[in-house]
């Protein structure tokens, strides 16, 4: 259920506080606008689909693409680092001063356009967007920016046993015998 309060400064703040959910709260300007907000969050949580908003809407694109600049550029290879920085630099001019959550399809479909007719080939618009998914997703999905191992790690099925100074054979492991 929520609540409204109307703050010292003519805000209105909605709180919903409901049992298996993070207890959420945001201040708007009218009561409509808080009771419409409240609603639908509570419709979501209602429904299980409810997605926290809250560090998408705090940072903005100069930001997000600041930090991967400054955590995951330096791990590239230098060739790859000097085209990085270009791209982030071009995407900072264009999005930098919108927070996560106000990036739309119109503003990148916008900004790709541009790029288009500004003569830049396809498939290095199509990296500069890449780049901005990979920064624009990442913050709240994993708030540490670094690169991970593409590799999967090797186990050893817990039902075989074998000596470690000979090599197993196919047919000496029996999967049935567990």
């Amino acid at each position: 259920m929520a609540t409204f309060v109307r703050t010292r400064s003519g805000k209105w703040k909605a709180v919903i506080r409901r049992h298996g959910w993070p207890t959420k709260a945001k201040s708007f300007r009218t009561r409509r606008d808080a009771e419409d907000w409240a609603r639908r969050a509570e419709d979501e949580m209602v429904r299980g689909v409810f997605i926290c908003r809250d560090a998408y809407e705090r940072m903005t694109v100069a930001v997000a693409l600041d930090r991967y600049a400054r955590e995951v550029t330096p791990h590239k290879k230098p060739s790859t680092r000097a085209r990085a920085v270009l791209r982030i630099g071009e995407l900072t001019t264009q999005f930098g001063k919108y927070s996560l959550a106000a990036i739309t399809p119109e503003l990148v479909g916008t900004f790709r356009d541009r790029r288009l007719a500004a003569g830049m080939a396809n498939n290095s618009v199509r990296l500069e967007l890449a780049l901005g998914h990979f920064v624009l997703m990442q913050p709240c999905t994993n708030h540490k920016l670094t690169r991970k191992s593409r590799h999967r790690p090797s186990t050893l099925s817990p039902y075989v046993e074998f000596n470690a100074d000979e090599k197993p054979s196919p047919r000496s492991i029996d999967v049935n015998s567990r």
